[in-house]
Parts: C-alpha cells; sequence; structure tokens
C-alpha cells in the first residue's frame, strides 16, 4: 500500500512548468509552460503525444468537464481553450482577464474562475446555445479578494478560495433570492458570517472571509476527504506553513519548518497521507487527522538520493492512483500506487537478524540485531504509520 517512483521524464520544455492537469478521456498527463505551450504525455507509459501553442502567455490551470468530455485550460491571455476528446481546440473563449484558477460547481453546472481582485462566475453552455461552450458573459462577481485568486475548489454547495492577499474565503451556492444581506457575526473585521449568500443581484457573497489566513500570499488550497467522512481544506502558503481547516475554517493544524514556499500539496487518499512540496527534491508527507509528519515511516523517499531540483506542481489523480508533480528543472515525475507495496518502514542503526510481531491489536514488532539488542516497537495511537 505505497506510492513508488513509475517514471521520470527530464527536461520537458525550455521554459518553466506552471501547471499540470490529466485527461480521463485520453489517460493523458498534461503540462503547461510560461510560454503558452501544453504539451501531454501517454499517462502509463510516459511517452510524448503532442505538443500545442494555442496560448499567448502563462498557462495557469487545466480543468476537465466530464459532461462534455472536454478538457479546459486557462491562461494570463485572457483565453480559456476548450480541448476535444481527439486532442485539437473544440472552442476558444474570449474572458477578457487573467484567468489563474478553474473550479466546475456542478450543481449549478457554473466555471467558477479566479481573476485578479475576485472570483468570477461563468455558465457552461454544452449545448452552446449562446454561440460557445461558455457563455463569455458574467453571472456573479465576488470582490472580496484584494490581489490574485490562485486557488479555488467548489464542495458540496460552497466554493472555497485563497490568493495572494492572504486570504481564505468561503461562499455559499445554494443562493435564495433575498434582496438583502446582513451579517449574523462580525469579530475585528477577520471573520464574517452571513445568513444568506445571494443578494439579488451578479456578487456572491461569502459565509466565511478569514483576511490573515496566512502570513504571507496563500499559494495552494486543497480539500482532502477519506474513507471514514473526514473532510480538511489546506492550504499552503509563501510564509513556508501549510494550514489544515475544517469545512467551515476553522484552524486545526499547522504545519511548518519547510525551507521555501509551498509550492504544491496533494492528498494521496490510498495511504492518508498530505504530500507537501516546500523547497526539497522529495515530498515531505503528512497524516492529516493528527497533524503529524510521517515522512521517516514511509518508505516512498527514504531511499532517494539527494537530487539537486526542487518539487514544485504536485497533485493526485484518483483515475491514475498516481502522484504526478514537476520540478524546478522542468522534469514531470509520477509516482504510482501499489497495493503490494510497504505500508511502514522502521529505520534501524543497526543490520537486523530476526523479527517477529504479535497477532492481537494492539500489535508489537520485536526485533533482534547482530549487538544482541531487542527491540519492542509499538504501534503511536495518533495515526497507523508511526511506532516507538
Amino acid at each position: 500500500m505505497a506510492m513508488e517512483k513509475s517514471y521520470v521524464v527530464p527536461d520537458t520544455h525550455t521554459r518553466s512548468i506552471t501547471a499540470i492537469g490529466y485527461n480521463p478521456g485520453r489517460r493523458e498527463i498534461l503540462l503547461g509552460c510560461e510560454d503558452g505551450v501544453v504539451k501531454t504525455w501517454e499517462a502509463e507509459s510516459g511517452k510524448m503525444v503532442m505538443a500545442s501553442h494555442e496560448h499567448k502567455g502563462w498557462v495557469t490551470d487545466f480543468l476537465y468537464w466530464n459532461d462534455a468530455k472536454l478538457m479546459l485550460s486557462s491562461a494570463n491571455d485572457g483565453d480559456l481553450i476548450a480541448w476535444s476528446s481527439g486532442g485539437g481546440v473544440a472552442d476558444k473563449i474570449s474572458i477578457g482577464m487573467p484567468v489563474y484558477c478553474m473550479a466546475i460547481n456542478p450543481r449549478r453546472k457554473h466555471l467558477v474562475c479566479g481573476v485578479n481582485g475576485g472570483i468570477r462566475v461563468y455558465a457552461l453552455d454544452e449545448k452552446k446555445d449562446s454561440g460557445q461552450v461558455i457563455d463569455n458573459r458574467v453571472l456573479f462577481i465576488a470582490p472580496e479578494h484584494t490581489d490574485i485568486v490562485r486557488c479555488i475548489v467548489c464542495h458540496e454547495s460552497r466554493i472555497y478560495s485563497a490568493g495572494y492577499d492572504q486570504q481564505l474565503v468561503i461562499y455559499d451556492s445554494s443562493y435564495t433570492g433575498d434582496n438583502s444581506l446582513q451579517p449574523i457575526f462580525q469579530y475585528d473585521q477577520q471573520l464574517v458570517i452571513y445568513d444568506s449568500s445571494y443578494t439579488g443581484d451578479n456578487s456572491l457573497q461569502p459565509i466565511f472571509q478569514n483576511k490573515n489566513a496566512h502570513d504571507a500570499g496563500i499559494s495552494c488550497l486543497l480539500l482532502a476527504k477519506d474513507n471514514e467522512n473526514n473532510t480538511w481544506i489546506l492550504t499552503g502558503s509563501f510564509d513556508k506553513t501549510v494550514k489544515i481547516w475544517s469545512v467551515d475554517g476553522k484552524p486545526i493544524h499547522k504545519l511548518d519548518n519547510f525551507l521555501s514556499t509551498v509550492s504544491g500539496i496533494c492528498y494521496v487518499p490510498r495511504n492518508k497521507t498530505v504530500w507537501v512540496a516546500g523547497g526539497t527534491s522529495y515530498a515531505s508527507l503528512f497524516d492529516p487527522k493528527s497533524g503529524d509528519n510521517v515522512s521517516d515511516f514511509i518508505g516512498t523517499f527514504q531511499t532517494q538520493e539527494e537530487e539537486k531540483y526542487h518539487l514544485q506542481i504536485m497533485k493526485y489523480f484518483g483515475e491514475l492512483n498516481s502522484v504526478v508533480a514537476s520540478s524546478s528543472r522542468r522534469h514531470l515525475i509520477v509516482w504510482k500506487y501499489n497495493s503490494s507495496g510497504c505500508i511502514t518502514a522502521l529505520k534501524c542503526k543497526i543490520p537486523l537478524e530476526s523479527l517477529c510481531y504479535t497477532r492481537k491489536v494492539p500489535i508489537l514488532i520485536f526485533s533482534g540485531d547482530n549487538d544482541g539488542v531487542i527491540t519492542k516497537w509499538e504501534r503511536m495511537q495518533s495515526n497507523h504509520f508511526m511506532y516507538r
């Protein structure tokens, strides 16, 4: 039950990688670059398929629209491109301003876009009643952010956004149609909760707003959910920290001691770990429930030689059971889930001669080394990986 390195594609492009996506219809990994180039690789083999140069600016995000079987890409050139199942351009929609991130609200059939200074919501138009697959007329505007909105997540009836202004904002998309909106709680201009999320005009109102969620701009936002129905919101920042929040925006854990800006976060539900890229060639692994750093007890990166590159963007794609990452050397790196792999790895300073364990819970492990020392290992209560 481990993630093991599958393959590395070195030097994928001459310019930096700025976005990673996955097209389940074609089983291809997509890389977007700062010069507008989009390249695709076969997910299983790592073989390059094609390269396109339809964007005129930095590619910022990819999003798969499952209902229409279209891959969407955004860039700071102000265009959204819908890629067909054949790999060609199905439609190009001019938004008129840079789009830095995208998410689909499936309940409302809306495309939610992060822009400079807020969020804009557009109607998905699969039948092209407006002439294009996305109607470029703005449905709703959320102006709470004061800088670039770099991350958006839609979950059930809520929209989560975070950006370079240090803010974490939660919106409720289950509109009531009321023409008035009054705050029911406000504290020191940091947290505002409203009893309705729609004012009857073209604005989207927050139910939660933390103006100082981090000490610097927020670079990553992720929703993680395990098989026990625990759900968390995770944010990574230029302040070199990761914070874990409840779905209502309450702080749970703070993870720090990263060497650089947190450039990538992903959650691997197979072994219930959070991967964080923060200035090293390897990911730091955490248990989101306890906040414990479990990197030393998972073998994925234990035997890796120190590399000169740093991990940057990092995403988990459930259809592939894989983590896909880019590096500062423009490498494409893929780790794949192995159901027969190592669950927990315990480091020993002296070569072992024998092992045994108890069959009843709590499971104890006894190891004997060639110095004649017997060590008892007992699993800690906080998570399934750490032993003492």
